[in-house]
């Protein structure tokens, strides 16, 4: 069932691309591509019997715009992002009774994220999958003489949004 799953709403890479140019060139992308998921598809104590709770997200959106500020064109971004959203989902529009728009401004002042990016960094593929934290680090290890002085450490890596390679104690 789609409202129990992340769905990602793009037509093709050539839509993300385009958003990125956008950002690039440090406007709000004009045909963003989508993600969209309902939380109360899991917790339905989130909303009154009926009701629904949509989060879409919407990616590369820069922190500083070429005209104008985020304060200033929020709303027309975040109807930007509704629209496109409407064109998968008719109707959506009509039912919204409430709304939050995260731009990057907000996140960095109401949650604390430096420059408002909720990921830590701007997804790029340079900072995907095995090359993060770095090209070629799942290669290194530590040379022999550190590893037999410090026989009490063991090296982990942390795979997630903003960790990188780290050292614990070995059990």
């Amino acid at each position: 069932e789609a409202r129990v799953a992340l769905q990602l709403i793009c037509r093709d890479r050539q839509q993300i691309r385009d958003a990125y140019g956008d950002y690039l060139r440090g406007l709000p992308s004009e045909d963003p591509p989508l993600v969209a998921m309902s939380f109360s598809a899991v917790d339905d104590t989130l909303v009154p019997p009926g009701g629904e709770v949509l989060w879409i997200w919407a990616q590369y959106y820069p922190y500083r715009l070429a005209s104008g500020s985020w304060d200033e064109r929020g709303e027309e971004v975040a109807d930007r992002i509704l629209d496109t959203f409407e064109r998968y989902a008719p109707g959506t529009r009509e039912r919204v009774v409430g709304r939050l728009f995260q731009h990057p401004e907000w996140i960095e002042r109401e949650l604390g994220l430096p420059r408002g990016n909720v990921m830590h960094l701007e997804m790029s593929v340079s900072q995907m999958f095995a090359l993060r934290p770095f090209a070629g680090a799942r290669k290194q290890a530590w040379p022999r003489h550190r590893r037999e002085r410090h026989a009490d450490l063991q090296l982990r890596i942390i795979a997630a949004a903003g960790a990188l390679i780290g050292l614990r104690p070995a059990p």
